[in-house]
Formats: structure tokens, sequence, C-alpha cells
């Protein structure tokens, strides 16, 4: 399994879609599988692949001795979290207003 947890729908979305986008493709399950579990009534979000036939997914995102790692799900995490901190502080002036 491959997961990473998320603040909000919002990220989970974008970073789904980012990694669907980059991630190597072959036959496609990797990019048609990566998954978006809600939790805490939809505050907060896992993505990744959860499936025990994904286990090539970890290979792909760190690689091997042999096998040059193309990470999708951390770069798309690391390029998220910019984008949620300025959705954070564009929400908390508007509250503040």
């Amino acid at each position: 399994h491959i997961l990473i947890a998320v603040p909000d729908g919002a990220s989970a979305e974008a970073v789904q879609a980012q990694t669907r986008q980059n991630v190597r493709v072959d036959t496609g399950n990797l990019r048609d599988t990566v998954a978006i579990d809600y939790q805490d009534s939809g505050l907060t979000a896992v993505v990744g692949w959860k499936e025990r036939h994904d286990w090539y997914a970890s290979i792909h995102e760190h690689g091997t001795s042999r096998i040059p790692a193309q990470p999708t799900l951390g770069p798309a995490l690391d390029a998220e979290r910019a984008r949620f901190e300025e959705r954070l502080r564009q929400e908390i002036r508007r509250a503040l207003r």
C-alpha cells in the first residue's frame, strides 16, 4: 500500500488528478486505481493505492537498486501543499472580514 493523508477533499482530488496525470503507464492500472478514501466526515482524506495487487506502485514511487524511482504521489502532495496553504490564508482572511 502507498497512501498519504491530505487535509481536505479539494486537496485530495488535486493530488489524485496530478498523480493520475504523471504516473508511469503500462497497462493503465496505477493510473486508474489511485483512490481517495474520505474520513472524518470529509474533513480529511487518504490518497493512493490500497489494493493488494497495486504493490508495484511502491516500486515506481521509491525505486529499487535496479529500477529508478519515478515518484508521482509525493510530488503531487508537495505541489498541493502550497495551494492548500494559500486557500487556507484566503479563508481566514474572508472569515476575519
